[in-house]
């Protein structure tokens, strides 16, 4: 079963860190009190992270838009009230109102 922190660094990084270097993201989500060494490796032996040979963090793009739609389903017409702003059209409108 995964736990709350595999969960949601697998939300951040869907929506996030998806190509970035696995040092910055781990000191991101280590601000946010995830333990990543253990995190990462979870998400490793799902198959839901892997990491590239220039130390980015990525997953096959349907486990990504998966991620991102799990998001969107929070709130479908009112972006705001989402948990992560994944999309750039969604995050100007959700800027603009507020």
């Amino acid at each position: 079963m995964p736990s709350e922190d595999d969960k949601d660094s697998f939300m951040h990084i869907a929506c996030f860190f998806v190509g970035m270097d696995r040092d910055v993201t781990e000191t991101i989500l280590q601000a946010c009190n995830i333990n990543t060494s253990v995190v990462f490796r979870n998400l490793i032996d799902r198959c839901l992270l892997r990491i590239g040979g220039k130390n980015e963090g990525g997953r096959q793009q349907g486990l990504q838009e998966m991620g991102k739609f799990i998001v969107r389903k929070e709130s479908l017409d009112k972006p705001w009230k989402r948990s992560r702003l994944c999309w750039h059209d969604e995050s100007l409108e959700v800027l603009k109102r507020k």
